[in-house]
């Protein structure tokens, strides 16, 4: 696992952004900033070694979910004593691998077991929604190698099989109509009456272009 300081100028806020599978902070660089520090977590090939000493020290903590980093989020996020003040899921619930709440569990086993450089494309179209999307999308730097992305897919699918179902007071549930990997309904299922459908791919940084837009 690895933490990435996109921003840190001596705020006493912060927003902490968890990434989805197979993505780091990349993809959330250009999105346009407050004046709040900024964290992004990625790479889930191993989930123990979370760094919270430098995160203790803010009066607020924002976080920022998406897709599989929902998951992620809550997993090691139930029992901290951070000062967590809102948590938001874009595309994702806490429940990953499930045929009513999260991705159908024969959708995510042969994603992980058809990975391959020539699969990894298609995933990467689904997920952006549209071709428009698609060709912004690979101008920006993202993990590549198989055999890492293979690790980190299997480690959460294990995790989440061997884990009961992680719990964080969640203050809001962005659903995208056309998300093609976490479909809608299932999420809608999870979240109930907390998830605002709204007009977005799987993918939403171009979409929405803002923090604030996931605050």
């Amino acid at each position: 696992m690895k933490q990435y300081w996109i921003q840190k100028n001596g705020s006493e806020k912060l927003i902490l952004y968890f990434a989805g599978w197979g993505t780091d902070h990349a993809a959330v660089e250009a999105l346009e900033r407050n004046g709040d520090d900024i964290c992004a977590v990625y790479d889930y090939r191993d989930l123990s070694h979370f760094d919270a000493s430098e995160l203790k020290t803010y009066d607020s903590i924002q976080v920022v979910a998406w897709s599989m980093g929902v998951w992620v989020a809550a997993f090691l996020l139930q029992d901290s004593d951070l000062n967590i003040s809102r948590a938001t899921a874009i595309n994702g619930t806490p429940n990953p691998i499930n045929d009513r709440l999260g991705i159908p569990e024969a959708v995510f086993t042969g994603t992980l077991e058809g990975l391959t450089p020539e699969t990894l494309p298609k995933f990467d179209r689904r997920m952006c929604g549209s071709k428009a999307i698609y060709q912004q999308f690979v101008h920006i730097s993202r993990p590549s190698d198989i055999a890492a992305l293979k690790q980190e897919l299997q480690n959460i699918f294990e995790t989440v099989q061997t884990h009961p179902l992680p719990c964080l007071n969640w203050t809001k549930a962005l659903v995208g109509r056309s998300d093609m990997i976490f479909p809608a309904a299932n999420q809608k299922n999870f979240w109930s009456d907390l998830g605002l459908e709204v007009d977005m791919p799987h993918y939403p940084y171009f979409t929405y272009k803002k923090w604030s837009d996931f605050l």
